[in-house]
Parts: C-alpha cells; sequence; structure tokens
C-alpha cells in the first residue's frame, strides 16, 4: 500500500502523476497505521475501517482517473491500482479477523441452559 501511495497514480501516454501529488499522501499514513496495527495484531475493527477507508480513497481515484474525457487520455497508474488493492486485501483481512473472534467469544461464553 506505501509502495503504491508513491508510484504513479495518472499516466498520460510517458508522462504520469506520482500519488505524493494527490492522495497518495493521505493513504502512506494510513500505510502507516496499518503496518503498526497489524503489527500490533489489535483493534481489529480499527484496522477494518482504516483499510476500508484506503481502499475508498483508491477505488474513488481509479474510477476517477478512468471517467475523465481529455485529449491524451489518461489513465489509472500501477500506484493507484496497488494502493486500492492493497486497501481491499487489507479490510477483507480485518472482516475475517472480526468475524473469527466474535466466533471464539460466542464459543466461550457459556450458554443459559
Amino acid at each position: 500500500m506505501v509502495v503504491g501511495s508513491v508510484g504513479p497514480w495518472v499516466t498520460w501516454g510517458p508522462i504520469s502523476i506520482g500519488g505524493l501529488r494527490v492522495d497518495g499522501a493521505i493513504t502512506v499514513v494510513l500505510g502507516a497505521v496499518l503496518l503498526a496495527l497489524i503489527a500490533l495484531r489489535r483493534w481489529p475493527i480499527v484496522t477494518l475501517a482504516v483499510g476500508a477507508v484506503t481502499a475508498l480513497i483508491g477505488c474513488a481515484d481509479t474510477i476517477d482517473v478512468s471517467s475523465t474525457a481529455a485529449i491524451l487520455d489518461p489513465s489509472p497508474g500501477w500506484g493507484v491500482l496497488l494502493t486500492a488493492a492493497s486497501g481491499l486485501s487489507v479490510t477483507a483481512w480485518a472482516a475475517r479477523t472480526v468475524v473469527r473472534h466474535r466466533a471464539v467469544r460466542r464459543a466461550t461464553v457459556p450458554s443459559d441452559a
């Protein structure tokens, strides 16, 4: 995600705009936060939320670039695509973790028999 955030987000033939000139600066910070959250293996709901925000930024920018009509026909660069895919992956992983933790809690809580 951090690598994608600094890579090209918009390309027009041989010209490209790096992620740090657009929303990549935000996703670099979010990526660093995600690295810390994943390393700590805590707060899976926060990890889910931060991953979803990052995925939303990457997907929105990809759609924005793809829908822009211009003479040179800009296209999304590999950086924004990697950022969006990384955000989606982290979101899916965090969602799975949240569901697992809730299932474990239900299994360990004594039932009222």
